[in-house]
């Protein structure tokens, strides 16, 4: 299935950059007046794209022999346990607290740098690691921590609980965002004098930034797909339709808080620091910002949309 899912979704972006490519180079060649033929497609960029669909073959055949091992046949027939957290039961685990200063470690090179060198890089890049074991570990950790506070709310308990279970699902999406949050931004400061490289990765910069946002988006979909029973329960539980309505919207609005704020914050820095003009600057944010707060509001209509059709 993995197999089949993988080779159409390569056929169709394929089919999809052999439309979008002439237009994005006709963009960029409009804007830097340049003279040349739109239709051209690089060999190599079909090369590598193809050695990257092969390293995607070999790494699902690694992932589903490990998964296969993992878990009991039992367990696989079970839909319901997709919705299940299991304990990672790791040796070695870096402290909650080291996260947070390693994170703070990147800002604050960022902040004491006078230039990006490769020095400043790896340490921003170590930086950003911290943020993901931010969303990883300790942001959990914390949430299950308040989870065992007797004196806490029925509806606080719940969000907390979805929450954390919700950031140990999109950790992948997570590692992107970090990563994609703190390399691009340092290349476009880097190339801001050459008009064309510029154009190039401004586009390449916002088609990420909405690649991770369409993620998000399924991930949010399929995550209220598997808890329609867990809604039901808390439902005959007492929890009335106004509190479920609560719950889901709450719990989506921390995650989207979290992202922009550990990963905004690195970008917001690093664009701070290097300043190359307010309207640049704010040019970048926005590519970052409105593709996010598009995703809240969508998944926010959604789930409203949703929870009406649950209740009837």
């Amino acid at each position: 299935q993995n197999f089949i899912i993988v080779t159409i979704a390569y056929g169709l972006s394929m089919i999809l950059s052999m439309l979008l490519i002439p237009l994005f180079q006709y963009l960029i060649y409009y804007y830097n007046q340049i003279n040349a033929d739109v239709f051209v497609i690089a060999p190599g960029a079909l090369f590598q794209s193809l050695m990257i669909l092969l390293m995607m073959y070999v790494l699902i055949v690694f992932l589903d022999l490990y998964f296969s091992n993992q878990v009991k046949i039992s367990d696989m027939l079970e839909g319901h346990n997709i919705a299940i957290y299991k304990n990672e039961n790791k040796k070695f685990k870096l402290p909650d607290l080291l996260y947070i200063l390693i994170y703070l470690l990147g800002l604050s090179i960022i902040y004491q740098s006078t230039e990006i060198n490769f020095g400043t890089g790896v340490a921003i890049i170590i930086g950003a690691i911290g943020g993901y074991g931010l969303f990883n570990q300790t942001i959990f950790n914390y949430l299950q921590k308040r989870n065992n506070c007797k004196r806490l709310k029925t509806l606080t308990y719940v969000v907390n609980g979805n929450v954390s279970l919700f950031l140990k699902k999109i950790k992948v999406i997570l590692v992107l965002m970090m990563f994609v949050m703190v390399m691009l931004p340092i290349k476009l400061i880097n190339v801001v004098d050459n008009s064309l490289y510029f154009i190039q990765l401004q586009l390449i910069y916002l088609l990420i930034v909405i690649i991770i946002c369409s993620t998000l988006y399924n991930r949010c979909k399929i995550d209220f797909t598997t808890k329609k029973q867990l809604y039901q329960n808390l439902y005959k539980l007492g929890l009335t339709y106004r509190d479920i309505k609560q719950v889901l919207f709450k719990e989506i609005i921390i995650v989207f808080s979290i992202l922009f704020i550990i990963a905004g914050g690195y970008l917001f820095s690093i664009l701070i620091k290097f300043n190359h003009g307010a309207n640049l600057n704010l040019w970048i944010m926005a590519e970052y910002v409105i593709p996010l707060l598009g995703c809240l509001m969508l998944i926010l209509f959604k789930r409203k949309r949703e929870i009406d059709l649950w209740k009837k």
